[in-house]
């Protein structure tokens, strides 16, 4: 899904889709959206 805007050709990458939650992991960015992140094991 965070690809999704990249597939599509309208950014570079992920992170840089403003209503992407992909800023919350890559930027720890959560002025959109308040995203609870989960430690990956």
């Amino acid at each position: 899904m965070h690809n999704n805007p990249l597939r599509k050709g309208f950014v570079e990458e992920p992170e840089a889709w403003l209503y992407s939650s992909a800023r919350n992991y890559a930027v720890d960015d959560h002025s959109i959206f308040k995203v609870e992140l989960l430690q990956m094991i």
